[in-house]
């Protein structure tokens, strides 16, 4: 299990905001476990705050998850964030100047392992998505907008001594 929690100041983050600095604070956790034979649960929950001098903080929420056994490793995932009139590209004149519309995400796949090259793997797989923007958005982007990609995954390899650590060859 992993924990880590950071805050910190990024002076004029963006080119076309000159002057503008950011307060960023994060947390995440992380749990792995194997279980029997080639069977890995992981999840992760990530959280994220942006605060730029008067306007309000803009946060971030991801939980996400797989599970691991022979050949079909099915997950998901959950993302909710709040997106700014500035950052959607909105007139401030119609919805406000400091407006946050939340979105959510929830997207669910799975990988099939095709074959191995060495220690590296070669998968390929399918995901799904299902948006869930605030109301207001729905003119602009549909009530609920879909998406599916169908892609090809390369996991590198880490080489391991005798007993399973890990090491970076010289």
């Amino acid at each position: 299990m992993g924990i880590a929690v950071s805050h910190g100041f990024i002076k004029e983050s963006e080119i076309i905001h000159a002057g503008e600095n950011v307060k960023r604070s994060t947390a995440s956790a992380s749990f792995s476990s194997r279980g029997f034979g080639s069977e890995f649960i992981n999840l992760t929950a990530l959280w994220g705050l942006n605060k730029k001098e008067d306007h309000k903080g803009e946060h971030g929420v991801l939980v996400e998850g797989s599970y691991s056994q022979r050949k079909w490793p099915p997950y998901f995932r959950y993302e909710w964030v709040q997106k700014s009139v500035e950052e959607l590209q909105l007139d401030e004149t119609v919805h406000g100047h400091d407006v946050l519309f939340p979105v959510n995400a929830f997207t669910a796949g799975f990988n099939y392992d095709l074959f191995n090259i060495g220690k590296t793997k070669i998968a390929a797989g399918t995901q799904f998505t299902f948006y869930n923007p605030d109301k207001r958005l729905s003119e602009l982007y549909g009530q609920n907008p879909l998406a599916a990609q169908v892609y090809l995954r390369i996991y590198p390899g880490l080489m391991g001594n005798k007993n399973g650590s890990l090491f970076i060859p010289e």
